[in-house]
Order: structure tokens, then sequence, then C-alpha cells
């Protein structure tokens, strides 16, 4: 038995008792959850590179004006996405109420992981090599 089928036989164990009003409950507050984190960090942007948080990517580090436009740039997705993720349990609930929870987590974090890429890009399109802006 592999790793992914391991977890799923086992999250499928802890949900059994759950029904499906409580799994949504559970997701709808995870998403809750994200869309606060969302919000504080658009309210408390990092100042400087730190290594305690922030939008920390070797790019995004390679200057102040670069780390300045990389976190703006990253929060302001992050708090669309969040917004967007409360579709997924929402979605799960009416096509897949066994797995609710579990969609719901895997959908939010694939979406919340789509943010480094689109910042990259984001980062290169607007910087050079060096942390100057093109």
């Amino acid at each position: 038995m592999n790793l992914p089928s391991t977890l799923l036989l086992l999250f499928n164990q802890i949900n059994v008792d759950e029904d499906i009003e409580s799994q949504l409950i559970f997701s709808l507050g995870y998403c809750f959850f994200l869309l606060v984190l969302a919000i504080v960090f658009s309210l408390f942007l990092p100042k400087k590179p730190n290594a305690i948080y922030g939008y920390r990517t070797a790019n995004s580090m390679k200057s102040q004006e670069a780390w300045d436009a990389a976190n703006s740039y990253w929060v302001s997705i992050f708090l669309k996405i969040t917004v967007i993720n409360f579709l997924f349990p929402a979605i799960a609930y009416f096509f897949f109420d066994t797995y609710l929870t579990l969609i719901t987590v895997i959908a939010t974090t694939i979406t919340l992981l789509l943010t480094i890429p689109f910042t990259e890009i984001f980062l290169k399109k607007n910087f050079d090599k060096n942390g100057n802006r093109i």
C-alpha cells in the first residue's frame, strides 16, 4: 500500500463518524482561517527581508524594491485565492460528501501553492537578475 492510499484510508477512518454537516463546518472554518491569515498578512506586510515571515524566495530577496513588490503582489493573490477557496467546500458538499474535508484541504493547498509561480513570473517580468526594476 502506497502513502497516498494509506493517508486516504486513514482520513476515511477518521471521518466515518462525522456527518456531512460537521465536515462542511470544518471545511468552511478552514477557509475562514486562511482568509483571516490573508487579511493579517495584507495589514502587516513585512518591511524588510527577514527569517520570520513574508514571501521569501531568492528573487524576492534580491533588493528592497523586489521584496516590497513581491510581498504586495503575493498577498493580493493570496487574498483573492482564499475568497475563491470558499467554493471548494460548497462544491464538494454536493458532489463528494464522503471526502469533503479532504477535498477542501487538498484543493486549497494546491491553489495556495500556485501563488508561488505566479509571483515568480511577476518578479521576472518586472525585475532584472539583480533585483532592479526593469
